[in-house]
């Protein structure tokens, strides 16, 4: 009789176990559920600067896909363009991927949209500039326009770019700007800047424009090499309530000259921003 009393206070205990599990397991997916725009955009250059690989997360359930236009120049041509599971990511998330190498010398740009012909929406659209040297590649610039920053139309060709980053000066100085909005979900949205500079670049200037307008609000850093060596800068948009909404990390490299280089640009959505998308045709 022990015995079996025994069992069956074992088997209640495990039952606890079990339930206390899947109702913890249950309140940390709901705590850390995959938000949709909680995507990761890559950029990155070949180690020798031969080849230039893209990838984009893409949402397989929210009828959204990437669409590249290239110029008409043939400066560089695609060498790869296949999607792959996302190992990292809920089942399904896919990783879209482009590969690049150069094709004839010049000056192009590669624009990614993140669209939904059937609800006509592009709430992201990227823009890169890429420099093709006798098939040595540079990325000048990167820019990226979403109608949570600008409430403007992101497809649209006139729109405002929420974030730009690029060269001045014979690629000796490095520029971020950043626009601020107020946030429908209370809170302020600032831009921050983090790295560890290693005596290798150095802030030479810092800006704000138009903090008070909450729909024209920029942030604007000038940032100058020193010496040779590579770095790390992250620019982030913060909220004072939410926290770490995006961020926007950038692998530089300065050599003899001075001279600055983008070796890779990461943009992630760490939360979905406060500031509402307004639908295409709606701002």
């Amino acid at each position: 009789m022990k015995k079996s009393i025994g069992i069956l206070l074992l088997f209640f205990l495990i039952l606890c176990v079990i339930v206390a599990g899947c109702i913890s397991n249950n309140g940390n997916s709901e705590e850390n559920a995959f938000v949709p725009d909680n995507f990761l955009k890559l950029t990155v250059l070949s180690e020798n600067n031969t080849t230039l690989t893209m990838v984009f997360d893409e949402d397989l359930t929210s009828g959204f896909h990437w669409k590249l236009t290239m110029g008409p120049d043939d400066v560089l041509k695609i060498i790869a363009d296949e999607k792959m599971p996302a190992d990292d990511l809920p089942q399904e998330i896919e990783k879209h991927k482009w590969m690049f190498e150069g094709n004839k010398t010049g000056t192009t740009e590669l624009k990614f949209e993140y669209i939904n012909q059937l609800k006509n929406d592009t709430p992201e659209r990227y823009a890169y500039t890429i420099r093709n040297t006798n098939g040595n590649l540079e990325i000048l610039s990167f820019s990226s326009f979403s109608g949570n920053r600008t409430r403007h139309n992101p497809y649209a060709e006139n729109a405002p770019y929420s974030e730009k980053i690029g060269f001045t000066e014979n690629n000796t100085i490095l520029f971020f700007s950043g626009q601020s909005m107020s946030s429908s979900g209370g809170g302020a949205n600032d831009w921050e800047l983090e790295h560890n500079l290693n005596y290798i670049l150095i802030v030479n200037k810092t800006e704000t424009h138009n903090l008070t307008d909450p729909s024209d609000g920029r942030y604007w850093w000038e940032i100058e090499g020193k010496k040779a060596g590579n770095t790390t800068l992250s620019f982030n948009y913060v909220n004072s309530e939410l926290g770490l909404i995006s961020e926007i990390v950038c692998e530089i490299q300065i050599n003899e000259n001075k001279e600055m280089a983008i070796l890779n640009i990461s943009y992630n959505s760490i939360k979905s921003d406060p500031m509402p998308y307004h639908a295409a045709g709606k701002y």
